[in-house]
């Protein structure tokens, strides 16, 4: 599905991506099965836009938008295309999900120099935070936006993965104060559903064209989520 129609499609928000995962698991669907097929959805998405030859590099932060791109830089790196993680933050504070996924990558001999990379990247994967982020980022993850969107200012086309990174999934406003830290995206690839976020000012321009792609739950439990009050 793609955002030609900003109504289209069930919208879900912080409480309830956070819910479907939830229920996802309790019906005996892993966590790490739900990130799997959102790697999946992304690297299809990239190997179709990328050019032949592309150079990627997948900027990851340490939960579970981090282990996204990690996955997604090792499908993308089966099939020939040349990708670099650029892992933004220490290996130690990977949590969750990313951590068995790094450890696949490593094994796997999968580059995590991706930050020796940005400046000649073709394309560049925000995976630095997903829809759980609720501060502004700070530090070297607030360098890494910067960096992302110079580089996108120099030619690179970024993809920012569920939503760009520095955006409220449910306001589309940057935390903090206007020009605090945020990814400008050319394409999100957003997951299971769509965020109030992406279809918000500023959200809906640092997004770019906005894709859905399934992650392996019911769409009967998508809609219901959706249609819920929260």
């Amino acid at each position: 599905m793609t955002k030609d129609d900003t109504t289209a499609g069930p919208i879900l928000d912080r409480a309830a991506s956070a819910e479907l995962d939830r229920r996802a698991i309790a019906l005996g669907v892993p966590s790490l099965v739900l990130m799997e097929n959102a790697a999946i959805g992304l690297a299809r998405f990239i190997a179709d836009a990328a050019k032949p030859g592309a150079r990627v590099v997948i900027a990851c932060g340490p939960g579970n938008n981090g282990g996204d791109g990690i996955a997604c830089a090792r499908l993308l790196h089966t099939i020939g295309i040349t990708t670099h993680v650029w892992l933004v933050a220490p290996a130690d504070r990977l949590r969750g999900d990313a951590v068995p996924q790094h450890d696949i990558a490593r094994s796997l001999g999968i580059p995590f120099d991706g930050s020796d990379h940005i400046a000649e990247a073709d394309v560049i994967v925000d995976a630095l935070f997903g829809t759980g982020l609720t501060r502004p980022i700070e530090g070297a993850l607030a360098d890494a936006v910067a960096s992302i969107n110079s580089a996108r200012d120099a030619g690179a086309r970024v993809i920012a993965a569920d939503i760009p990174s520095g955006i409220d999934v449910d306001t589309g406003k940057a935390f903090g104060s206007l020009d605090s830290p945020a990814v400008r995206a050319d394409a999100t690839v957003t997951f299971a559903a769509l965020k109030p976020g992406l279809l918000q000012a500023p959200g809906s321009t640092f997004a770019g064209r906005v894709s859905v792609v399934p992650i392996g739950v019911p769409t009967s439990l998508v809609a219901d989520l959706a249609a819920s009050p929260r």
